[in-house]
């Protein structure tokens, strides 16, 4: 087996802040084992919409560039997917009247996966795991109130 590169432990950290951190922020939150999704190991974050009665999942994920659970042309990224409970993505229109930016549509290299998915780049993080993935999960939380997915006070 390959030993992680650099980004893959500095992704690794900076996904496990941001699903510790994000589990804390939303009420009713609860945070599964680490998975794998399109090759990177991912942490998730399962909890209640608070609008619809359905149950729905943030996958964070180290992407890095060119890899499975990358999308064409990115920077190594932290990726975050909106699913729902589980790993069934949400449907590509089911979520048209709710504002998802800067989530959009987008297919991996590994072309069998695709879903709503936001890729922030490393570069443009702190250098500290805890306060990068701090600087996800505000973003996060951000368009899950304008999707009015959580309560405002989430």
């Amino acid at each position: 087996m390959t030993p992680p590169t650099t980004f893959q432990e500095r992704g690794d950290q900076i996904v496990d802040a941001a699903a510790t951190q994000l589990e804390a922020a939303i009420p009713g939150a609860r945070r599964g084992t680490l998975r794998r999704l399109a090759g990177a190991k991912a942490a998730y974050v399962q909890f209640g919409d608070a609008e619809l009665p359905q149950q729905l999942t943030v996958w964070l994920f180290p992407a890095e560039a060119g890899s499975a659970s990358s999308v064409p042309g990115a920077a190594d990224a932290i990726g975050v997917a909106i699913r729902h409970d589980g790993g069934e993505e949400l449907g590509r229109g089911a979520w048209r009247f709710r504002r998802l930016m800067p989530f959009s549509w987008r297919q991996h290299v590994d072309a069998r996966y695709e879903g709503y998915r936001w890729y922030c780049p490393v570069a443009d993080l702190p250098p500290d795991p805890a306060a990068a993935g701090g600087v996800v999960v505000d973003r996060v939380l951000r368009t899950l109130r304008a999707a009015r997915a959580v309560d405002a006070t989430a």
